[in-house]
C-alpha cells in the first residue's frame, strides 16, 4: 500500500497545512497544479509546500526547470531559517543573522529528506522518474512544467499538443509510481478585461491541464493585497473536497511569514487582479500536509545534499 500522509498530528496552519486541508491530504496518484501570472510568486508557494511537508518528516524531491540548484537552494534555505531573502541575495545580513543562517545550513546538510534536482531546462521527465524510484519521495514538487522535456513526445508538434501530451504522462507518473505530484504553470490574462474569475478555462497552454490535474489553485493578488503584503490561493478544480473556500495569507518575504489571515483582517475592496491573476510515517494511511545594522560581504550557499 502507498505511504501517505495522515492529517492527524500534522500542522494545518499557514500555506502549506491549509492546502493540504483542503485536498484532504495530498494523496498518492493525484496530480496538483497551481497557476498564476507570470511573478506572482508560484515558485516560494511551491517551496513552501515542499517545506511544510518536510518539516512533518516527509521525504521531498523538489524539481525547478526554470532556475538552478544553488537558486533552489537560497530559496528553501531562507524559508527554513526565516531570513528575507532579498537582504540575503545583496549581502546584507548582520554579522548575527548571517552566523545564524549558516549554522542552519549546516544542520540541515546532513538531512537526505528534502532533495533539489535540475539545472534548468536540463531536466527531463524520464530523469525525475528515475530520481523517483531511486530516492522514494513522498511528495514531488515541479516548478515551471511548463519547460519540463520527455523523450516520449515527439517534435514537430505545436506546443499546446506537446503540453497536453506532458500532462497526460505527469498524471501516468503519478499513478504508476503512486506519488503525490505538485506543478506550476502560468496563467492566461482574463480576455474579458475584470480579471477577477478564475476557471480552468484560464490555464496557459493547453485545455488539457484542467481536464487531467485533480486540484487547480489560482494565486491572486490585487494592487491593494499586494501594498498589505498579501495573497489569496482560490481552488479552481477541487476533485474530492468540501472546502471551497479561498485562503488568504500574509505574504511578506522579509520575515518568511506566510501565515494564514483572515477576511475580517484584510480589506474588502473590489478590485481588478493586475498581474496575478523516503518516507517516515510507513504506517501511515492518509496525507496530511494540510532589521540591518551592520552589512557583512556576501558568501557563496554551501553545496548541500538537498
Amino acid at each position: 500500500f502507498p505511504v501517505t500522509i495522515s492529517r492527524s498530528g500534522c500542522e494545518e496552519s499557514g500555506a502549506g497545512g491549509k492546502l493540504n486541508a483542503l485536498t484532504q491530504g495530498w494523496q498518492p496518484e493525484e496530480l496538483a497544479v497551481i497557476a498564476a501570472r507570470m511573478g506572482a510568486g508560484k515558485s516560494f508557494l511551491l517551496m513552501i509546500l515542499a517545506k511544510w511537508a518536510w518539516e512533518q518528516g516527509y521525504k521531498v524531491l523538489f524539481i525547478s526547470t526554470e532556475m538552478s540548484r544553488i537558486s533552489s537552494r537560497k530559496r528553501i534555505s531562507a524559508l527554513v531559517t526565516k531570513t528575507s531573502y532579498g537582504r540575503l541575495r545583496r549581502g546584507n545580513l548582520t554579522s548575527m543573522e548571517e552566523s545564524t543562517f549558516f549554522d542552519k545550513i549546516r544542520n540541515l546538510s546532513s538531512d537526505s529528506n528534502f532533495l533539489t534536482m535540475g539545472d534548468g531546462m536540463a531536466v527531463t521527465l524520464e530523469s525525475i522518474e528515475s530520481a523517483i524510484i531511486e530516492t522514494k519521495p513522498a511528495l514531488v514538487c515541479i516548478d515551471g512544467v511548463y519547460l519540463l522535456k520527455s523523450n516520449r513526445i515527439k517534435g514537430g508538434k505545436q506546443k499546446h499538443e506537446r503540453i497536453a501530451e506532458l500532462f497526460d504522462l505527469l498524471k501516468d507518473m503519478a499513478k504508476r509510481l503512486k506519488v503525490p505530484v505538485i506543478v506550476t504553470t502560468q496563467l492566461n490574462r482574463d480576455k474579458g478585461g475584470g480579471g477577477s474569475k478564475f476557471g480552468t478555462d484560464r490555464l496557459a497552454f493547453s485545455d488539457n491541464i484542467g481536464m487531467v490535474a485533480d486540484y487547480v489553485f489560482f494565486m491572486k493578488q490585487t494592487q491593494t493585497m499586494r501594498q498589505a503584503k498579501e495573497m489569496e490561493i482560490t481552488p479552481g478544480k477541487v476533485r474530492e473536497s468540501e472546502m471551497i473556500k479561498p485562503i488568504l495569507l500574509n505574504w511578506i518575504f522579509e520575515t518568511q511569514d506566510f501565515s494564514e489571515k483572515t477576511k475580517s483582517d484584510a480589506k474588502d475592496e473590489p478590485e481588478k487582479y493586475d498581474a496575478f491573476g523516503g518516507n517516515k510515517k510507513p504506517s501511515g494511511n492518509n496525507w496530511s500536509f494540510a532589521k540591518a545594522d551592520t552589512a557583512s560581504p556576501d558568501k557563496s550557499i554551501p553545496d548541500l545534499p538537498f
